[in-house]
């Protein structure tokens, strides 16, 4: 949730909190009932019980590490924009220690 804070404004950070929140739950009961309904009787053809559902868990793992890999590279996690995107929108964010300006960029 501290992600969807910084992303929106004060107006509607209440209603991206709730909305991250509850696909957060649903991801967590769609696991649930992948491993138990749809990975677990698959693993149990290969292996002993004991054995089947410690391997079972490593699934969901295996996934969120690559998902956290994945936004850790391909996101954009700062809420300021990076240069060229500065340039793009022809905006300009000059960092003055606590306060910040934002300049229009001008034709040259």
């Amino acid at each position: 949730q501290d992600w969807s804070t910084a992303r929106f404004a004060p107006s509607i950070v209440g209603k991206a909190n709730g909305f991250v929140g509850g696909w957060g739950n649903l991801g967590g009961g769609v696991t649930l009932l992948v491993m138990g309904s749809g990975l677990m009787p698959l693993f149990l053809k290969f292996m002993p019980v004991e054995r089947a559902w410690r391997t079972v868990s490593l699934v969901p793992a295996a996934l969120a590490l690559i998902t956290g890999v994945s936004v850790f590279f391909l996101s954009d996690d700062s809420p300021i924009p990076s240069k060229a995107h500065q340039r793009s929108t022809r905006r300009l964010i000059v960092d003055e220690g606590e306060q910040q300006k934002t300049d229009t960029i001008k034709d040259s």
